[in-house]
C-alpha cells in the first residue's frame, strides 16, 4: 500500500477525483491509503502536484506554497519510526561514503562537519566507524523537524535548528554533508545559511536521489560563488543518485 499525504481541507477535492478511500488524520495531515499498483487518475495529477517523500509516501498539494508545512508535519509524524521506514544500512553506507569523500575533497583539515538534514542522527554511527587521520572531528546536525533532532540527540549528535543556524555569523564548519535530503521539498531553504558558515576551502558534498534536486542545488551554490563538480563514481551514483561537490573559495 501507498500513502497520499494531503491537507485536511483538500480531502474532499481529492476524493472527488479518486473515489472512496479510507482517510486517517496524523499531525495535521490527511493520509489516504491506496494500492501500490493503483494508477492515479490523470484528472488528479493535473489538479495536484505529487512529490515522493519516502518509499510509498507521496505529498499531494494543489498550492505548492503549502508544501513546507505539510512536509514538516509528515516528518514529525514518522520520526519515531523513521529508521524502520528506510533502508538503514543503505543510508548509513551513503553517509559513510560522503564523510570519506569530504576528507578526500576538502582543501582544509576537517575539524567540524555539519550534517545537513541529519534526521535521526545516523551520521554518528557512520562517523564512529571511520578512521580519521587526526581523530574524530566534531559533528553537528541540523534538521527542520524537532522530533528528528530529539531522536538524533539520543544518538549523542549535537543538533541545531535552522533558526539557530540562521543567526550564526562566524564560519565554523570545514565540511557539510547532505545525505538523502537534496531531492526533498524545501531542501534548499537552509543551504545559504549552511554555506555562509563553511570556512574558506571547506567542502559541501551531497547525493541527489535519482538525480532530483541536482541542477537546483548546483545553481544555488554557484550563485553563492562555489566551485562545483559532479563526482564521478558510477557504482555509488547508480545506488544513491548524482553526487555533487562544491568548494568555498
Amino acid at each position: 500500500m501507498c500513502s497520499l499525504l494531503l491537507s485536511r481541507d483538500e480531502v474532499p477535492a481529492a476524493l472527488s477525483l479518486l473515489g472512496p478511500h479510507r482517510c486517517a488524520l496524523h499531525h495535521g495531515l490527511a493520509v489516504l491509503r491506496i494500492r501500490t499498483d493503483q494508477r492515479l487518475p490523470a484528472a488528479f495529477l493535473s489538479e495536484f502536484t505529487v512529490t515522493r517523500l519516502l518509499d510509498r509516501f507521496y505529498l499531494c498539494v494543489r498550492d505548492v506554497r503549502r508544501a513546507p508545512v505539510l512536509y514538516r508535519s509528515f516528518f514529525e509524524w514518522i520520526a519515531y519510526r523513521y529508521d524502520q521506514l528506510i533502508e538503514r544500512s543503505r543510508n548509513v553506507g551513503n553517509i559513510t561514503f560522503l564523510l570519506r569523500q569530504s576528507i578526500r575533497c576538502s582543501r582544509v583539515e576537517i575539524s567540524h562537519i555539519l550534517d545537513y538534514g541529519c534526521g535521526t542522527g545516523l551520521s554518528m554511527q557512520a562517523l564512529r566507524a571511520l578512521r580519521w587521520p587526526e581523530g574524530l572531528p566534531r559533528l553537528t546536525g541540523v534538521d527542520t523537524c524537532p522530533q528528528m533532532r530529539r531522536r538524533a540527540r539520543m544518538r549523542q549528535l549535537r543538533t541545531v535548528s535552522p533558526e539557530q543556524l540562521h543567526v550564526r555569523r562566524v564560519p565554523c564548519f570545514s565540511a557539510i554533508v547532505a545525505s538523502y535530503v537534496l531531492h526533498l521539498p524545501t531542501a534548499l531553504s537552509g543551504v545559504e545559511d549552511a554555506w555562509r558558515l563553511l570556512i574558506p576551502g571547506g567542502v559541501f558534498i551531497g547525493n541527489c536521489h535519482k538525480g532530483l534536486g541536482f541542477a537546483e542545488t548546483r545553481a544555488l551554490l554557484r550563485s553563492l560563488g562555489a566551485e562545483t563538480r559532479r563526482l564521478q563514481d558510477r557504482r555509488h551514483s547508480l545506488a544513491h543518485g548524482h553526487l555533487l561537490v562544491a568548494w568555498k573559495p
